[in-house]
């Protein structure tokens, strides 16, 4: 089978690359125009994926940050998911895990506490509580080690307290058509990598407030 050359149209075979009579380049043929065409859109596809992956790792590490920068909401939406549920497996979430993992920790006993305090905070079936961050203020270090060493001394357990924020947020109690709103702050804690609250505090700041 045979082709005419693209430079000086004799006819020449098919298979060559190159031009007999004149040398010049078979290589862009009419007949190779597909492969020609495929080629150049697979040339194209590489830098769009290479485009799309950048997007990709922007996207999860932004997720991530957010997530990382946001943890420390975590115990303050199990603390208040706890109260408007009234089910303590949602506070016992937000403790840090050398409470609920001491060999004298009754949870039993624990939980009738909780029930008690929620009789004495949620004082309507219609109440719900709710909460905004308003400001957090990063804890000293020297603070940080301070209550490493209580909770040392006071449980015998050694941990880690990596960071803190004293969380100054706007505490709403809802009833109904009835508003309530306070000004609490409340600190919070990443304990061998979890961030939490110390509980028994907490809950006591909040009975103050409807006392």
């Amino acid at each position: 089978m045979s082709k005419f050359c693209m430079q000086c149209g004799k006819e020449i075979d098919r298979k060559d690359m190159h031009c007999q009579y004149c040398g010049a380049s078979q290589e862009n043929l009419p007949g190779d125009s597909v492969n020609s065409h495929n080629k150049g859109r697979g040339d194209l596809l590489v830098p769009v994926v290479a485009i799309l992956s950048v997007i990709l790792v922007i996207v999860i590490v932004t997720v991530n940050l957010t997530v990382l920068n946001n943890g420390y909401k975590k115990p303050l939406d199990s603390l208040f998911a706890a109260f408007n549920k009234q089910e303590y497996d949602y506070f016992e979430d937000a403790l840090p895990d050398y409470i609920t993992e001491l060999d004298d920790y009754d949870a039993d006993d624990a939980k009738t506490k909780f029930e008690d305090s929620v009789k004495n905070i949620i004082i309507d079936s219609n109440m719900e509580l709710s909460y905004k961050v308003l400001d957090k203020n990063k804890i000293d270090k020297d603070d940080l080690k301070e209550l490493e060493d209580n909770i040392e001394d006071k449980y015998n357990e050694s941990v880690d307290v990596d960071q803190g924020y004293k969380v100054k947020i706007q505490l709403t109690f809802s009833m109904e058509d009835k508003e309530d709103t306070h000004k609490l702050t409340i600190p919070v804690y990443e304990i061998d990598g979890k961030w939490c609250i110390l509980g028994d505090a907490i809950v006591g700041n909040l009975e103050g407030i409807l006392a």
